[in-house]
């Protein structure tokens, strides 16, 4: 029997056993019920001391333009649970009452926000309460697609965080387990379907074009073949993994390296 609904699970890894790790990586993982599965891994190399939080319907929020003028506006129409961080009272991650999900990870040397153009003060809205602004307003991923291009995420800086300014993306999901993935490079938005799995930099269309490079690898180990009478196996277990990638970091290793798997070098 399917059941309704989506589940969101957060993975935090201690930064003692990743001291210099970046690598997030956010997942879907759909069971055979049809329950769906939205996941993420927390590998940021400093504690973000977050918090559990609820934010209800009807919360009035009202955001600052770069100009310090009135910025967006707006209503919950729905209420939420939510991650902050660092001691800042925002939505990071969370999860909507109607099921939709929000997930932000970083994207170092690639992420650029928008410019607020002259007269558009309105729909000016600061990027760390763009995970607020999704949550508290939509139901599901069409929704999130005809919102997103009439609000012009920008960087504005947070004084209690040294006017650091984090470069992140973000993946949304809906109860269905349908998803996207929202990035702003370049001062321009850019949306992409989830295909089910996103980690960090490079950019999410660099990802989905590297997967060609790998279509070779399967999570079985290849059949035997027969050459001149001879039957030839897999010595081991995962050879339908021979030359996946498997260092730490988003992008796959170099072509430089050896195309066996680390463990198996001489």
């Amino acid at each position: 029997m399917r059941k309704a609904g989506i589940f969101l699970i957060f993975v935090l890894l201690s930064p003692a056993l990743t001291p210099s790790s970046f690598a997030c990586t956010d997942f879907r993982v759909t069971a055979k019920d049809g329950t769906v599965l939205i996941t993420r891994s927390l590998e940021y190399a400093a504690d973000l001391n977050s918090n559990l939080r609820s934010s209800p319907r009807g919360r009035l929020f009202k955001t600052e333009s770069p100009d310090a003028k009135a910025g967006l506006s707006w209503k919950a129409k729905y209420g939420y649970l939510f991650l902050d961080g660092m001691g800042v009272d925002v939505a990071i991650d969370g999860m909507n009452e109607a099921g939709l999900s929000i997930e932000a990870l970083y994207l170092p040397n690639f992420a650029e926000y928008q410019q607020v153009p002259a007269g558009s003060n309105s729909h000016a809205l600061p990027y760390l309460n763009f995970g607020d602004w999704i949550l508290s307003n939509f139901a599901n991923i069409d929704e999130v697609r005809k919102a997103l291009p009439t609000v012009y995420v920008y960087a504005a800086k947070v004084p209690s965080l040294g006017d650091m300014i984090f470069p992140l993306h973000y993946a949304i999901f809906d109860s269905t387990g349908k998803g996207i993935v929202v990035e702003y490079v370049a001062g321009k938005l850019h949306v992409y379907d989830h295909l089910g799995i996103m980690t960090n930099s490079p950019t999410y269309d660099w990802h989905l074009n590297n997967l060609s490079n790998y279509l070779h690898l399967a999570p079985v180990n290849p059949p035997s073949i027969v050459a001149n009478g001879i039957t030839f196996g897999s010595n081991g277990q995962g050879f339908g993994m021979l030359g996946l990638p498997g260092d730490v970091s988003p992008p796959p290793a170099s072509s430089a390296s050896p195309p066996w798997p680390m463990w198996l070098s001489p």
